[in-house]
């Protein structure tokens, strides 16, 4: 049977705005998630900014810079926080487009080993994170540091790069998954209780129930679309709607609210590679669709009942402990959970 990993807590962090580095930060601890105060205590994101995630890891950046998501290629003249990697070979922009000027340029992308091995030894602390360094060859950008903890490198190059590396922090979903790993089926007074195939969940009690029709678009149709506002979605929808989306890919944004649905084709096979299984509330489930969730503001789930595949997609809004709340309320029958066959 797949090994069941229960999340962890880490430290608690207290923040506060402006310089947030440290000279003596604890080592780099990897898997080791936020702790059970980290959401109330992170610094708000102020009207003009917004927080952009990436994985285990996020930044604070001025509403007006382009979020390009992983494979585009910058063709603006404004600052831009690229997501992923880059395309290799021909990445030239159209003749009509201007020369990116690219005043501040930050990145943030997987860490790999090798790129790890050359983070200097003695670390600087940001928002309690060790951050690492480059040291020896050719760097891309101005500052560039390793989190082994967050498992990304960020680059930074231009005049607001020390503003943004100040303020690397957890992401959404590590806050809110971290949240429901410290109140495991607790739920708040007042919410109402929706079951679905079995699996059963809490969200607040102003939530309309709204299924998909046959001729509705599913969230998942056009990146950028998205779960509705304080919604309970069900059903798949039509995702053969799928020619009215843009032609370029809109950075999501990020709403409270969920999509649950039977997946498409009901049935697992005996042994379900896509991700860790982990246990959210009371019930063991399946995390993450990588690589697309590194940058969407959701959290994707797939629990097994009766062996019929059930797919929960948790929007993160502006506060993740409203997700982590929905998330810690998660219960399904232990004998009828399983992620191999019996």
């Amino acid at each position: 049977m797949a090994a069941l990993v229960l999340l962890a807590a880490g430290m608690a962090m207290v923040l506060g705005r402006g310089d947030r580095r440290g000279a003596a930060p604890a080592p780099g601890q990897p898997g080791v998630g936020p702790g059970p105060t980290s959401v109330r205590t992170r610094p708000a994101v102020g009207s003009s900014e917004v927080r952009v995630n990436f994985g285990a890891a996020s930044v604070v950046v001025p509403r007006s810079w382009v979020v390009l998501l992983p494979g585009e290629v910058n063709c603006s003249n404004r600052s831009v926080v690229a997501l992923g990697d880059r395309p290799a070979g021909n990445t030239a922009c159209p003749s009509e487009a201007p020369a990116p000027s690219e005043p501040t340029t930050v990145s943030i992308s997987a860490l790999t080993p090798a790129i790890a091995a050359r983070g200097s030894e003695s670390p600087t602390s940001f928002n309690g994170h060790a951050g690492y360094a480059l040291t020896g060859g050719s760097l891309a950008y101005q500052e560039e540091y390793a989190f082994p903890d967050l498992g990304v490198l960020v680059g930074a190059t231009g005049p607001r790069r020390s503003l943004v590396l100040d303020s690397v922090d957890w992401s959404d979903r590590q806050l809110a998954l971290a949240y429901a790993a410290n109140h495991a089926t607790q739920t708040p007074k007042g919410w109402k209780t929706i079951a679905y195939d079995g699996v059963m969940l809490s969200v607040p009690s102003t939530w309309p129930v709204h299924v998909l029709g046959h001729n509705e678009l599913p969230p998942d149709a056009c990146t950028g679309l998205g779960i509705r506002t304080n919604t309970v979605l069900e059903g798949s929808g039509n995702s053969l709607t799928h020619g009215f989306c843009s032609a370029r890919r809109q950075p999501p944004i990020g709403r409270d609210g969920i999509w649950i649905r039977t997946a498409r084709g009901t049935r697992l096979p005996l042994e379900d590679p896509s991700g860790p299984v982990v246990i959210i509330g009371s019930a063991p489930v399946h995390l993450g669709e990588a690589p697309r969730d590194d940058y969407l503001p959701q959290i994707q789930l797939r629990a097994v009942v009766n062996r019929t595949q059930v797919e929960i997609t948790v929007g993160l809004g502006v506060d993740p402990t409203t997700a982590g709340q929905i998330l810690a309320s998660l219960i399904a029958p232990a004998h009828a959970l399983s992620t191999t066959s019996p």
